[in-house]
């Protein structure tokens, strides 16, 4: 067993704040992107702890051991850059607008109370495709009895800015 480093504890003490900041940062609003932020990190960060967990555990003794850690090292990196690239499309080129007709809002309330509620807005866009972004709770009972909605989102992470 070996002996825990300050780094290592700081490293996960900052990984359970992450964390905990991203349950307290709206869903939908002014915000939201900083939301994405926060969860972007959680995600580099639980990557960048199995790759140094990877990397601590020696040399490899024969080839489906490398095999093995160089494979999850490259499925890490993928997931760490699917998740930062489209915050990184959505920053750049900003939010766009939809129109959604015959609004529905709803909610679903997961297995372990508050924290796992979640908000949600659909309805079609002028095509007839029928959109859903998740919102926030203050955003749901704004819009309870809403009909139709000019959603601001960002399209590549579907986040909600505003809603008029």
């Amino acid at each position: 067993m070996r002996k825990l480093k300050s780094m290592d504890v700081l490293f996960w003490v900052v990984i359970i704040f992450v964390a905990i900041l991203g349950v307290f940062l709206p869903k939908s609003g002014e915000w939201v992107m900083a939301d994405e932020f926060v969860n972007i990190l959680f995600v580099w960060g639980v990557c960048v702890a199995i790759i140094v967990w990877i990397k601590r555990m020696g040399k490899a003794k024969d080839f489906a051991q490398k095999a093995w850690r160089i494979g999850a090292i490259i499925v890490g990196l993928c997931i760490s850059l699917f998740f930062g690239g489209r915050f990184l499309i959505d920053m750049v080129k900003g939010t766009q607008y939809i129109t959604l007709y015959d609004v529905e809002v709803s909610k679903y309330q997961g297995r372990y109370g508050v924290f796992s509620s979640h908000y949600y807005i659909q309805g079609n866009d002028v095509n007839g495709k029928r959109q859903r972004f998740e919102i926030s709770a203050d955003d749901y009972s704004e819009l309870l009895g809403e009909h139709d909605v000019t959603v601001e989102y960002y399209r590549y992470s579907d986040r909600v800015k505003d809603i008029q």
